[in-house]
C-alpha cells in the first residue's frame, strides 16, 4: 500500500512497514531472515517520523547472519543482504553495521558510510552508492565484487548484480561498467549501453542480459552455458525474460510461448513444452513453471527434484507464484489456499500452513514464509529448513 499524507498515523506505519518488508525480502539472505520492527521515535527515509525506531529481528543461521540482538545502529533506512552476511545503514547518522560472514562481506568497520544512500549486494561481497558524490564502496570477496577501486561512479543512477559481479550504469551518457568475477559477467566491455534509456537489465546468477524490446534484441554476457551466450534465442516481441540459477526464459507475450537457454537439465530446454497463452513464469534453482492464468493449465520443466513435475496441482485461480531453492507455492489469493510442490525439505510441503488472508509471501533459499496482516494485527508461519528459516516461532509479529 503507498504512504499518503492523508492516511491515519497507524495506517501509515503499517503501509510503511509493508513495503519495507517488501524491500527486504528483495535482498533476502539465503540462508537467514530478517524482519524490520517499528517501536518509538524514528525519522528516516523508510519509514514516516511518527512510526518510531525502527529496529531489527533475525533468526536463522546463526554463522550466517541469523543473530542480530546485539544490534545497536538508529534510525536504519537501508538494508541489503550478500548470501550470508547483512548490512544496516543510518543515512542520518552516516554509519552502518554489518554482521554474518565476514568473507561474504559481514566486516565493515573500515567503510565510510557517510553520503551512501543505496546499497547492493552479490552474493560475498557490497556496494554502498553516494549517488551524489559520484562515489562507490565495496567490501567482501574481491574476486566477486568486494573491490571497485577502479570503477569511476560519476552519473552512476542504477547497479545490478549477478552472485559474483556487479554493473554500474550511468544511463544519461550511455556508459556502464563491470567488475568481479568474468564467468559471472565482471567483464562487459564488449557491450554496447549507448542506448541505455531504451535497455532494461536482467541480472541472474551467471550473467546480465540488456534487452531492448523497441528493437527486438539482446545482449548477454557471462558464463556461456548457463545463459552468457544467447545468441540462439530470437528476442522480437520478447517482453519478459525469466531466470533461475541455472537458466534462462524468453516470453512472447503476444503469442504466449517461451524460448529457453541454459542449463539443459535445470530447465534451459522447453522444447517439450506444449502450453500456449502463457502469461506467468517462475523458476527455481532447477525447474520453471509456465502458466496460463486465464485457463487455470500450467506446465513444469527442469530436474523433477526442483519441481519440474506439477501434474498434481490445480492451478485454476492461482494469481501469484513463489519459489525456494527446490520448491515452489501457487498461490490463490482469492480463494486464501496455497498448494506448494517440490522438495519437501525446503518448503514443498506447506499442508499445515493456512493461507486464508494471507498478505505477504517471501522466502529464502529454503524456506517459505506468509504474513497474515489484520485489524487484530499481523503474523507469520514459516516452513522449511530450520536453519534457514524455516522456524520463526520465535518472533514478534505483533510489532513487525
Amino acid at each position: 500500500e503507498t504512504v499518503r499524507s492523508d492516511m491515519p498515523s497507524e495506517r501509515k506505519c503499517l503501509a510503511a512497514a509493508q513495503r519495507h518488508l517488501e524491500m527486504l525480502a528483495a535482498w533476502i539472505l539465503w540462508h537467514t531472515v530478517l524482519a524490520a520492527t517499528a517501536s518509538t521515535n524514528v525519522n528516516n527515509h523508510s519509514f514516516p517520523k511518527d512510526c518510531g525506531q525502527v529496529a531489527l529481528q533475525c533468526w536463522g543461521a546463526k554463522d550466517y547472519g541469523g543473530t542480530c540482538d546485539w544490534m545497536d545502529l538508529q534510525h536504519i533506512d537501508l538494508v541489503a543482504a550478500s548470501r550470508t552476511a547483512f548490512v544496516a545503514v543510518s543515512t542520518a547518522s552516516g554509519r552502518g553495521k554489518c554482521w554474518g560472514q565476514a568473507h561474504a562481506g559481514g566486516a565493515c568497520g573500515f567503510i565510510d558510510f557517510r553520503g551512501v544512500d543505496k546499497v547492493f549486494a552479490a552474493h560475498f561481497a557490497f556496494v554502498a552508492l553516494d549517488s551524489k558524490a559520484g562515489r562507490g564502496r565495496c567490501w567482501g570477496d574481491t574476486s566477486s565484487g568486494g573491490d571497485c577501486k577502479l570503477i569511476d561512479f560519476q552519473g552512476v543512477d542504477s547497479i545490478f548484480s549477478t552472485d559474483g559481479a556487479f554493473l554500474a550504469l550511468n544511463t544519461a551518457a550511455g556508459v556502464g561498467k563491470c567488475w568481479g568475477d568474468p564467468n559471472a559477467g565482471g567483464d562487459c566491455r564488449h557491450i554496447d549501453f549507448t542506448d541505455a534509456s531504451r535497455i532494461r537489465i536482467i541480472s541472474h546468477a551467471h550473467g546480465f542480459l540488456a534487452l531492448n524490446t523497441a528493437e527486438g534484441t539482446c545482449q548477454c554476457w557471462g558464463e556461456p552455458e548457463y545463459g552468457g551466450n544467447c545468441s540462439s534465442i530470437n528476442f522480437s516481441g520478447v517482453e519478459k525474460v525469466y531466470t533461475s540459477y541455472n537458466a534462462i526464459v524468453a516470453l512472447n507475450s503476444a503469442t504466449g510461448t517461451v524460448q529457453c537457454l541454459g542449463a539443459s537439465l535445470f530447465g534451459g530446454n522447453c522444447d517439450s513444452v506444449t502450453l500456449t497463452g502463457v502469461d506467468l513464469v517462475h523458476g527455481n534453482d532447477g525447474a520453471f513453471l509456465a502458466l496460463n492464468t486465464a485457463s487455470g493449465a500450467g506446465e513444469c520443466w527442469g530436474e523433477p527434484g526442483h519441481g519440474a513435475d506439477c501434474s498434481s496441482v490445480d492451478f485454476r485461480g492461482v494469481d501469484q507464484v513463489f519459489s525456494t531453492s527446490r520448491a515452489f507455492l501457487a498461490l490463490n489469493s482469492a480463494a486464501g489456499t496455497g498448494q506448494c510442490w517440490g522438495d519437501a525439505d525446503v518448503g514443498g510441503d506447506c499442508t499445515a500452513i493456512d493461507f486464508k488472508d494471507v498478505d505477504r509471501v517471501f522466502s529464502t533459499w529454503g524456506a517459505f514464509l506468509v504474513m497474515k496482516w489484520t485489524v487484530a494485527g499481523q503474523f507469520g508461519q514459516c516452513w522449511g529448513e530450520d536453519f534457514r528459516g524455516g522456524n520463526c516461532s520465535s518472533i514478534d509479529w505483533q510489532h513487525v
